[in-house]
């Protein structure tokens, strides 16, 4: 592997594979998410005889990103450390999304969870019976519990969590709240939500596990959309499509899958 320092650097890699014909690709980052990465000195690529792969360092594994030849058997890959693939289509996979999946199990990928976006118009929403009274902001320096919340219900190679200052300004702010369920003082539930461009998305929603059965989490989804229907005009979330709890909870409120879908391929 060799580490990326600088964006010339990274396109001159990518020029490179161009010019070899490798055409398939999922590599879309935007100026501003590159420079963080390489900024932290967080990318690096892994070149192959047809195939170049940029590898993103997370917290014990790598994400990827990839150009591909999709004339030519791509070689298995070897890394220090688990690797994830996520691969976007929408509503059916086409002769050209199998060629791709084939190409990614050739590296040595195998599927490793399928999610789905469901969506909600604020037109369209239902409401479902909750306590709101229940549930409150999330309180100040709860952030290592709320992490402990989430790294209990989420596994970290298909979550993307939450940096550490976003959720102090979350907390301290609430522009992005945080909402929370507590038991006395310990934290039971949470959900930490985002805004942007009229739409508002759930990036985390979570029940520990000795508190579920008990409706906390119909209580943070309804508290989530009081506070957000009156600027947003829908609500959307990723979630693992084989969850049939999460996926009737959501159903409950009015949500449906739009047909924008991913899977997400592991190398271990």
């Amino acid at each position: 592997m060799v580490k990326i320092e600088s964006t010339d650097q990274f396109k001159e890699w990518v020029g490179q594979a161009k010019e070899n014909g490798f055409s398939i690709s999922n590599c879309y980052y935007t100026a501003n998410k590159l420079s963080e990465l390489i900024g932290q000195q967080k990318l690096a690529a892994l070149k192959t005889s047809f195939s170049l792969l940029f590898l993103e360092k997370e917290d014990g594994f790598y994400r990827c990103s990839y150009y591909l030849s999709p004339e030519h058997p791509v070689e298995k890959i070897n890394l220090d450390q688990p690797c994830v693939i996520e691969y976007i289509y929408k509503n059916k996979l086409s002769s050209k999304n199998q060629t791709e999946l084939a190409l990614i199990g050739q590296m040595g990928f195998v599927l490793g969870r399928k999610s789905g976006r469901m969506v909600l118009s604020t037109a369209d929403m239902m409401h479902a019976p909750a306590d709101l009274s229940m549930v409150e902001y999330a309180h100040p320096g709860d952030e290592a519990a709320l992490f402990d919340l989430f790294r209990t219900a989420f596994d970290p190679l298909y979550a993307y969590f939450p940096e550490k200052e976003e959720l102090t300004q979350a907390i301290a702010v609430r522009d992005n709240p945080v909402f929370c369920v507590y038991e006395g003082e310990r934290l039971c539930a949470a959900l930490y939500s985002q805004w942007q461009n009229r739409t508002a998305s759930i990036r985390m929603l979570a029940v520990a596990p000795f508190a579920q059965g008990k409706g906390y989490g119909s209580a943070l989804l309804s508290r989530y959309h009081k506070e957000w229907a009156g600027a947003a005009v829908r609500f959307m979330h990723w979630v693992d499509s084989e969850n049939e709890a999460a996926v009737q909870l959501y159903k409950k409120y009015g949500y449906r899958f739009d047909g924008c879908y991913a899977y997400e391929y592991v190398l271990r």
